[in-house]
């Protein structure tokens, strides 16, 4: 019974999280996003001004596993019910005779006996290895090691860069097949790739918990995720959990043969509870209902562990909670950026060929330390950016900002009353804006090259950059022979960047936006006053 309602929880945080992440037009109720706050290490790192929703969930999740074990692992990690799939699809009988016949094919008609896994020594190594790595990434803002090992993140990416290409192909192919039949509900869409970085370390990470999942069970929870090894350390002293019934059990090893985290140890009839999961599956795979889940500090024939390895619990699960205020209280480690300094003209400081010097992080980001501090690269932003503007950072934070979002103006410009990206991320490294806050927000300010512009070259009339700017930091004045050029204003500009995507020059346009390392507040638009007509009869 227990594990069938946690693989219908699992399902339904699994389907929600996913179909938001593929969702491209709106279909889905935005409220499907609070799953992606609820996601452990995501709530960590969120940032000061949403400290105390932080503490709630993370001391939620905690409390949790301190009652009834690790059901944050089972129910609402992705990146765990990920691996659940795999494991299924594993153990089903087509696929191990599809598995036999190819093994077959490639190594001889030579039978070779299937080993059986069961229980596995845990590597304690690795796991505070790749713990301390994530701690020291994120007190020094390596967003490269934080967002690879974060489990919710990871998943994500495999969301946005491959499952939803896919998704978008049977769409395009079910619109061309509706299409052909006179019905237009779908539409179809274009299927790009956002970041050869991102594609290729998606892909990477697809591969590698795909065969870790499908040859180890879930080694990857057990020995490398970081969540795991704190949540493990919790489920040490959990008030519920997983025992062995001496009087019950047959040492037949069943319990060990099923278990996805190898941590039942059938002959000595033994659990280690730092990498149990909590699925469920040993009890029902259990003959003769040995493995029960109950309340584990009780006198009971139940064989336990000895005091000597209880302290040593203990010490650990101390230790694992004094972490968490180390990594909740990072802003103390922050350093301090200045903000970009320009010229008179408007260009940066430092500017050589007029291309942009500065990245452009997205509203909300409130600088560049901000997000490479809290960001973990899970692209959400990404997948939901409407206009297609937010990209994967290649070298353009540094290494410390790799696949970090960056504004890119090539396809679109960020539409001047959007504020999905800020509203959706998990940890707040895209702090939550306002639509009047975003009209104020500058995330960068235009740069105008007259020496490029079509008006001042070729004596051509044009005006694009003024027609696309939301709050006339661009505006046509009166140039010569009847012909308008652009001005700009950079103190109303908030770095939209519509003038630089409908620039007609190439290769290099001739007005474009630079970042802003810290972003600034741009100077409210002042409406011009009219005089209201008072027309009493028809106006011609």
């Amino acid at each position: 019974m227990y594990r069938k309602i946690r693989i219908a929880l699992a399902c339904v945080a699994a389907f929600c999280l996913t179909l938001y992440c593929l969702d491209f037009s709106g279909l889905i109720p935005h409220l499907f996003y609070r799953f992606s706050q609820w996601q452990f290490l995501p709530a960590v790192l969120g940032h000061s001004d949403t400290f105390l929703n932080s503490i709630i969930i993370v001391g939620t999740l905690l409390a949790i596993t301190f009652l009834f074990g690790r059901i944050y692992c089972s129910i609402l990690c992705p990146m765990g019910i990920f691996q659940d799939i795999i494991i299924w699809l594993h153990n089903r009988k087509f696929i191990k005779k599809f598995s036999n016949r190819l093994r077959k094919l490639t190594a001889g008609t030579a039978k070779k006996p299937v080993k059986k896994i069961g229980y596995r020594k845990p590597k304690t190594w690795l796991r505070w290895a790749t713990l301390s790595l994530f701690i020291i990434g994120v007190i020094f803002g390596w967003a490269g090691i934080v967002s690879l090992v974060e489990p919710y993140s990871a998943y994500s990416r495999i969301a946005v860069h491959i499952f939803r290409p896919v998704y978008l192909y049977f769409n395009n192919v079910l619109t061309s097949i509706f299409t052909s039949f006179g019905i237009y509900s779908f539409y179809k869409m274009e299927i790009y790739a956002s970041n050869i970085l991102a594609l290729t370390v998606s892909i990477a990470t697809f591969v590698i918990i795909s065969f870790l999942a499908w040859r180890y069970g879930r080694s990857f929870c057990s020995s490398i995720c970081p969540t795991g090894t704190i949540l493990g350390t919790v489920n040490r002293v959990s008030l519920f959990n997983m025992r062995i019934n001496e009087s019950k059990c047959t040492h037949c090893g069943a319990c060990g043969l099923k278990c996805k985290a190898h941590c039942i140890n059938s002959k000595e009839q033994n659990i280690d509870y730092s990498r149990c999961v909590n699925c469920f599956d040993c009890i029902d795979y259990c003959s003769v209902k040995a493995i029960e889940y109950k309340v584990r500090y009780e006198k009971k024939d139940v064989k336990t562990t000895d005091a000597k390895e209880t302290d040593n619990s203990r010490r650990k699960f101390i230790a694992t909670i004094a972490v968490l205020p180390l990594l909740l209280g990072k802003k103390a480690f922050a350093l301090k950026t200045g903000a970009a300094t320009y010229t008179a003209n408007g260009a940066a400081d430092g500017m050589t060929d007029g291309e942009r010097t500065i990245p452009i992080a997205p509203p909300g980001a409130l600088s560049h330390e901000h997000l490479k501090r809290h960001c973990t690269s899970c692209h959400l932003c990404v997948s939901k950016c409407p206009s297609r503007v937010i990209k994967p950072a290649m070298l353009e934070y540094g290494l410390g900002g790799i696949m970090q979002p960056v504004m890119d103006f090539e396809k679109g410009f960020c539409n001047y009353d959007c504020t999905i990206c800020t509203e959706i991320c998990p940890n707040d490294a895209l702090k939550p804006l306002t639509k009047e806050q975003k009209h104020l927000t500058q995330i960068g300010k235009v740069v105008f090259i007259l020496e490029r512009c079509v008006v001042y070259k070729n004596e051509a009339s044009c005006g694009a950059c003024s027609e696309h700017c939301p709050t006339q930091a661009v505006k046509m004045v009166n140039y010569k022979n009847g012909l308008t050029i652009p001005q700009i204003d950079t103190s109303i500009c908030v770095g939209c960047g519509g003038c630089e995507h409908i620039c007609p020059v190439r290769p290099y346009r001739a007005i474009y936006v630079e970042g802003s390392k810290v972003h600034e507040q741009a100077v409210p638009i002042k409406l011009e006053e009219r005089d209201d007509m008072k027309i009493n009869d028809f106006g011609f």
